[in-house]
């Protein structure tokens, strides 16, 4: 007897992930000693954001958050790239 498991498990598997549109990045907040927060795309890169908690309210560590973004050309405080929030995504 053959079932169709498999493909009912990757209809699920699709269904539990979390994507939004293209255009976003997806970004972790980090808390930050120097700044409130950080964010950390999945490479590993920090950036930093001015006035993150107007532009990205209700942020706690390890919240995953969708922007998109455009790095700016100015010194950090934070240490990190000093990026500009364009958009957020609300799901």
């Amino acid at each position: 007897m053959v079932f169709p498991i498999s493909c009912m498990m990757t209809n699920t598997a699709k269904s539990d992930t979390y994507a939004a549109p293209d255009r976003f990045t997806e970004m972790t907040a980090l808390k930050s000693e120097k700044c409130d927060y950080l964010l950390q795309d999945k490479n590993g890169t920090n950036y930093e954001v001015t006035e993150i908690a107007t532009k990205i309210p209700n942020l706690s560590p390890g919240k995953k958050v969708w922007i998109t973004y455009h790095p700016l050309r100015r010194m950090s405080v934070c240490g990190a790239q000093p990026i500009e929030v364009k958009e957020v995504y609300k799901k």
